[in-house]
């Protein structure tokens, strides 16, 4: 299955919806609960983080897990986690 990803500087989670992630899995497995500010909006999410989900960048294969919120985008990507695969580049 492919998501489509924002690349979000504001983000300090990578968030993925609600519905993507039961597409990927049934019955995910959920633990905790945080609530979440949106950047730029005056609204708020709760959120759960799920276990390691496998994702794909480029040649790049990982697990990580993520935060699953009902948010309007495909997928919220927090920066540092691309930098940390070096799967970016600045400037």
């Amino acid at each position: 299955m492919s998501v489509g990803a924002i690349i979000d500087t504001n983000t300090e989670i990578t968030v993925i919806p609600r519905e993507v992630c039961r597409r990927i899995f049934p019955k995910p497995s959920l633990h905790g609960k945080r609530l979440i500010r949106m950047a730029g909006k005056s609204q708020s999410s709760w959120t759960n983080l799920a276990d390691p989900i496998s994702i794909r960048i480029r040649s790049l294969r990982t697990q990580e897990k993520m935060h699953v919120a009902q948010i309007n985008d495909e997928m919220l990507l927090v920066v540092d986690y691309l930098d940390k695969y070096n799967n970016v580049s600045w400037g």
